[in-house]
């Protein structure tokens, strides 16, 4: 009875102290809530990235590979816990052949990244109106 008590509250609270000095390791997954949304001129990638600043964050592109990364700098010799933050990450994206590499921008407001990446101009729709 007592194994099934405790399974059942490791079920409930397992990831609680997952990643802190209560457990012995080291990595702690970060889930970060991302969306991309593609207009006319534009495709526009959204992160949640609470915490962060501008200088924390590293944008940048190899070959055809964008990479938005975060190195978490910890500064713990004081603090016993923390859960405030975000551990490092990195997520890539392929870029494909209507995006401008010259025109990628990204702003952070309030916790949120915004990542345009602008079409190419002989990439973007043609509207022909019709009289």
């Amino acid at each position: 009875m007592m194994t099934l008590a405790k399974r059942n509250l490791d079920n409930v609270f397992g990831d609680m102290f997952r990643g802190t000095v209560w457990d012995n390791r080291d990595y702690f997954p970060v889930k970060l809530e991302t969306n991309v949304v593609e207009d006319e001129d534009k495709y526009v990638i959204e992160m949640k990235v609470p915490g962060l600043e501008e200088k924390d964050i590293d944008i940048s592109i190899e070959k055809d590979i964008l990479k938005i990364a975060h190195t978490n700098k910890r500064e713990c010799e004081s603090k016993l816990w923390s859960m405030s933050g975000i551990n490092s990450f990195e997520k890539t994206f392929c870029l494909n052949s209507t995006i401008d590499k010259n025109k990628i921008d990204a702003q952070l407001k309030n916790g949120l990244l915004v990542v345009s990446l602008h079409k190419r101009e002989e990439e973007k729709p043609i509207v022909i109106k019709v009289n």
